[in-house]
Parts: C-alpha cells; structure tokens; sequence
C-alpha cells in the first residue's frame, strides 16, 4: 500500500496508471489513507501550496469519487471553502474540470453545506459553479422537488444577488 501511495504522492511526468490501477483494487484498504490524506490537507495547506508538484489530494478526491464514497463529500467541502486563490492551487484545472461530477459522487445528503458553497460570495466562483450543478443534477435525479428547486433559484436570483 506505501507504495502505491508514493506512486501518487508527487508529479512524474508519466502518468501512474499502475499505481491507480492497483488503488482501485484495494478500495477497502486505501480509502481510510484517501481520507486521511485529505484531512492532513485541509489541517495543513501549505503541504500542497509550497509544493505544486504535490498531487496525492488530487488522485485521492478523483478515487474517493469513483469509489462514491460519501466519507469523503465534507472534507471535499473543507477543500473548496478555502481561500480562492489556494482553492486554485489544491484543485487546478479539477476546478473548471471535474469538480461537480466529484462533488455529486461524494455528495452525502448534506443539501445545507451544498448550499453554504453556493451561497457565499467568498469562495471561489468556479467552486460554487460546481456546487450549484450539483444541486441542479440532484433536482435531475428527484432528490430535490422541482418547487423546493425553484424556490431557492429564487431567492439566488432575486433576494440574496449572490
């Protein structure tokens, strides 16, 4: 297991296909590391901003993702509630790429802190793009109703001017 996470740890400028491969048979095993990877991340930024070749957060939240583990939506959130600028450095280009389709299969019910990504201003805009197409595809699927969706559309649009 040390291996493939050291595989992961920095940039190589081969892509580890090998390594992820292997995570991917080992879900049991690796996903409390992945989690744990992230909450070393959200205590400790610097180990990502002082080091952009640092990318074992990003294969962690793309595993944790295809894995549709929820463990992993509120720290996903604790991730894109920082500073947008930092926000910019942890995630890169997973920013304006991927971020809602990790978001919606990490999403663990929790429509309030969905909700708090969308609502503040301070965040990053990309970031809360993201947040709100994962309320819209959760609308798609049923979980939320089309009015209680129309509802809060409203207030976005017409009470708060986010």
């Amino acid at each position: 297991m040390e291996k493939i996470i050291n595989e992961l740890r920095y940039f190589n400028k081969s892509f580890p296909r090998e390594a992820l491969t292997k995570a991917m048979k080992m879900k049991e095993e690796i996903t409390p590391i992945l989690l744990e990877e992230l909450d070393e991340i959200i205590a400790c930024p610097a180990i990502v901003t002082e080091n952009q070749d640092y990318m074992l957060h990003i294969y962690a939240i793309y595993l944790l993702a295809q894995f549709r583990e929820k463990k992993a939506f509120a720290r996903v959130i604790d991730l894109i509630s920082f500073k947008s600028d930092e926000v910019e450095v942890f995630l890169g280009d997973v920013l304006t790429g991927d971020l809602s389709s990790i978001i919606y299969s990490t999403f663990d019910g929790d429509l309030n802190a969905l909700q708090s990504v969308i609502e503040n201003p301070l965040l990053n805009i990309y970031a809360r793009s993201a947040a709100l197409d994962v309320y819209a595809k959760l609308y798609s699927d049923g979980a939320i109703s089309k009015e209680e969706c129309m509802e809060y559309l409203r207030g976005l649009i017409y009470d708060n001017c986010y």
